[in-house]
C-alpha cells in the first residue's frame, strides 16, 4: 500500500525536478544468496533441511530470478524512460509445482496433501494469530493465500521489448537456490545423512 502512495509523489518530483525515476515491478523473486531469507529463500532452506510443510496451499504466481531483476534494473538505468513502469516476470508457476521441484532437487518426499482454499485460509488465520502472540514471523498469511489463489500471471512483454531483458528458466533458478542453500546450511548435511 505504501508503494502505491509514494509512486505518484515520485512521479511529481520527477516532473518538477527533471529527475529520472522509473518503476520496476518484479514478480515473486527467487535466487541464490538470499541471506534474509525471504519467503522463497526460507522454502528453499526448508527443502534442503528436509523440513517441507506437510501440506501445500492452493494457487501459484509469476516468478522471476532475482539476478534477472538486477540485470533488468541496470537495463532500465541505461535505456528506460522516466515515469514508466516495467514488470519483470518469468512464468506463472503453481506453488505445488515449486515445492515438488524443490523436493526432487533435495531428494526429499514432497508433501502429498493439497489444502483446499477454505482450509488454507483457516490455517493462515491461525498462523497470523500465533505470530502476533509469539512475535515470530509466519510464512502463511491470509493475503498471501488470496493472492496465490487469484492465480495472477504477469507479463514482461514491455520490458522485453523496450529494455531487451531476458529471463533464465525457473528450473535453473531453483537448482541454483538449492546449491547455495546446501552450501550455506550446516543442517543440510545432517539431514541428508
Amino acid at each position: 500500500m505504501s508503494k502505491r502512495k509514494v509512486e505518484p509523489l515520485l512521479r511529481q518530483f520527477s516532473r518538477e525536478k527533471s529527475f529520472f525515476i522509473a518503476s520496476v515491478l518484479p514478480a515473486w523473486m527467487w535466487g541464490p544468496y538470499d541471506a534474509g531469507p525471504t519467503a522463497s529463500g526460507q522454502i528453499t532452506l526448508d527443502a534442503v533441511r528436509h523440513a517441507l510443510p506437510p501440506a501445500i496451499p492452493p494457487g501459484g504466481c509469476s516468478v522471476v530470478d532475482a539476478r534477472d531483476v538486477a540485470a533488468g534494473m541496470l537495463r532500465l538505468a541505461e535505456m528506460g524512460r522516466s515515469g514508466e513502469r516495467y514488470i519483470l516476470s518469468g512464468p506463472f508457476v503453481e506453488l505445488g509445482e515449486i515445492v515438488t521441484r524443490l523436493a526432487a532437487l533435495t531428494q526429499v518426499k514432497p508433501p502429498k496433501v493439497r489444502l483446499p482454499f477454505a482450509g488454507a485460509m483457516a490455517l493462515a488465520a491461525f498462523a497470523e494469530t500465533w505470530s502476533r502472540l509469539t512475535h515470530k514471523p509466519t510464512p502463511l498469511s491470509i493475503e498471501g493465500i488470496r493472492l496465490m489463489n487469484a492465480r495472477l500471471a504477469a507479463t514482461s512483454a514491455k520490458a522485453q521489448r523496450k529494455l531487451g531483458v531476458t529471463f533464465r528458466p525457473f528450473e535453473d533458478t531453483l537448482a541454483d537456490c538449492v546449491a547455495w542453500a546446501k552450501a550455506r546450511s550446516p543442517k543440510a548435511a545432517d539431514a541428508a545423512a
